[in-house]
């Protein structure tokens, strides 16, 4: 299910960004202020999609598999629309983006690995002062959140 739940993500940020450049170049192209506010419309639900998306995935697994699914349409777009050959050079970087994201997602589930803001960090210093020197000059400091074990 999470990966169903990631991939559904993905195609819907790449999605969403591809429609927005597109949306965006027209109106560079056609001098038109209507595409430009689609565009800057389309990117602002782009950025309310990847808010809500962070709450439930992983920031790395989502970023990588949107730049490589995003990168393989411009280019399909690219060619299709505007007449452009990929190089390549660009042709390479997609397969080892698209092999890196297989490879991603074939590792184990990072749940274990998830840190929060109540986790033990282990620090011996926090900038020039010992922990000690930081407990001691803050009485309301919980010694237990920066335990060193």
């Amino acid at each position: 299910m999470d990966t169903i739940r990631l991939l559904g993500i993905v195609v819907v940020l790449a999605g969403v960004d591809l429609a927005g450049g597109v949306l965006l170049k027209e109106a560079s192209l056609r001098r038109s202020p209507e595409l430009a506010l689609s565009g800057f419309i389309a990117f602002v639900v782009l950025a309310g999609i990847l808010y809500f998306a962070l709450e439930t995935t992983s920031l790395t697994l989502v970023t990588l598999g949107w730049i490589v699914l995003l990168q393989a349409a411009v280019m399909f777009v690219d060619h299709r629309w505007y007449d452009t050959t990929p190089g390549r050079v660009q042709l390479v970087a997609i397969v080892v983006a698209m092999l890196a994201l297989v490879v991603a997602c074939a590792a184990p589930s990072s749940e274990s690995t998830r840190t929060t803001a109540t986790s033990r960090i282990p620090l011996q210093r926090i900038g020039t002062m010992t922990l000690d020197e930081y407990l001691r000059d803050r009485p309301d400091a919980d010694e237990s959140f920066f335990d060193v074990r």
